[in-house]
């Protein structure tokens, strides 16, 4: 999207992947492209595998906000994962 000033835009969903002292590792969009940010500039609370929106305007993170509908999603879709793993393991 292009705004009247000439500045790309655009809002992408990360995950948290790791903290590395003052610092959080999110991976971000489908290519999962690293940024490091900042564990100030994070919503309080957030943790290693919650998910987050950020607006990035010409390839910086301007906004994070936190996406809990999306980090419930995929912690239920891990689980059933895992769920049929320990299944298969008993029934051997």
């Amino acid at each position: 999207m292009l705004n009247k000033i000439n500045m790309y835009i655009l809002e992408q969903k990360a995950v948290i992947d790791r903290f590395e002292e003052s610092i959080a590792v999110l991976l971000v969009g489908e290519g999962e492209k690293v940024y490091h940010i900042p564990i100030e500039y994070l919503p309080s609370g957030l943790k290693e595998g919650d998910w987050v929106r950020l607006t990035i305007s010409d390839g910086v993170v301007s906004a994070i906000k936190p996406d809990t509908r999306e980090t419930e999603n995929r912690r239920s879709i891990i689980e059933a994962k895992l769920d049929r793993l320990r299944k298969k393991q008993s029934n051997r």
